[in-house]
């Protein structure tokens, strides 16, 4: 059924579709600007606007469609190349985004987010970093309150291993947003790199309280109590970890690598056992398991693990 009058020009019937979009119907919305377009499909601002009301439909594939139509007709148009590619930077298509979001740079210069944009894309793909750097230190240029950017430095920062560096990026991220779980974890994990394991559990204790009990978060805080020999708060929060969903080989290998440094055997080799059914060919987990096996004179079982492991 069609939803506009079939004497509307394409002016009008473009009109139409964005008092819809403007109102928030959706679906209505939509369907209008498919038949503008079927009336002009020429007309690139109507490809645009489909995109955008899209893109709030949720419907992302179609809206990438819609942007790189309208960017066919006007290789010009700078938002449309922009939405395009932050929607492929979101579908982690970052060779595809890179193109698109240096056109819109190229075409504005001075657009914080614009910039943004390029240099997230850049550091996700990890082969221009300086580049990307540099267009993200322009957009704090431009806007000094945008903490994505700050984030993808500290990102950078940490590819490049300079930690300090990146300490500086993540903290200032996190002074435009204190609750960016993301970037108190990249700032935590630089801590560590640089030896501050007290810092690190203090901010990992803080990204706890703002994420919910995030269960990554609660295993980097169990990783950094262990580097500061507190095994019993370590065991806690693996177990925290685990309960909230977060029990992937890695925690619980940690959580029974600790149990064993508390002399709590039967547990680590609980563990253990739980590790190797994930990965069965980790060498390392079987000699710990061995080890372990014979704090609890298991010998016979001892034997076959460490040779198992050899």
């Amino acid at each position: 059924m069609r939803l506009l009058p079939t004497n509307m020009t394409p002016q009008t019937s473009f009109k139409t579709a964005n008092q819809l979009l403007r109102e928030g119907k959706l679906d209505a919305a939509i369907a209008a600007y498919r038949e503008a377009i079927a009336v002009n499909p020429g007309f690139p601002h109507a490809h645009h606007n489909l995109g955008e009301a899209l893109v709030k439909a949720g419907r992302v594939d179609e809206a990438v469609a819609a942007f790189r139509q309208a960017v066919e007709l006007n290789p010009q148009a700078v938002w449309s190349l922009f939405k395009l590619g932050e929607l492929l930077r979101g579908q982690q298509r970052f060779e595809e985004a890179v193109g698109f979001l240096r056109r819109a740079v190229e075409l504005k210069s001075d657009a914080a987010e614009f910039n943004l944009g390029l240099g997230a894309a850049l550091v996700k793909l990890g082969s221009a970093l300086e580049e990307g750097s540099a267009c993200l230190l322009r957009a704090v240029e431009l806007n000094p309150f945008l903490a994505e950017a700050y984030y993808y430095l500290g990102v950078a920062a940490s590819k490049r291993q300079q930690w300090s560096e990146a300490v500086e990026f993540y903290g200032r991220g996190l002074e435009v947003n204190p609750s960016w779980v993301e970037c108190g974890l990249g700032l935590a994990e630089a801590l560590g790199k640089l030896g501050r394991w007290s810092e690190a559990v203090q901010k990992y204790r803080q990204m706890v309280l703002v994420s919910g009990e995030s269960g990554e978060v609660c295993f980097g805080l169990g990783q950094a109590l262990g580097q500061l020999g507190r095994w019993e708060e370590a065991v806690v929060e693996y177990r925290r970890a685990i309960s909230s969903g977060f029990a992937g080989a890695p925690v619980r290998h940690h959580l029974g690598y600790a149990l064993g440094q508390l002399g709590r055997w039967d547990e680590a080799v609980i563990e253990f056992r739980l590790v190797l059914e994930i990965n069965p060919k980790s060498a390392s987990v079987r000699h710990q398991l061995g080890y372990a096996l014979m704090r609890l004179e298991h010998w016979g079982e001892a034997e076959i693990e460490l040779r198992r492991a050899a």
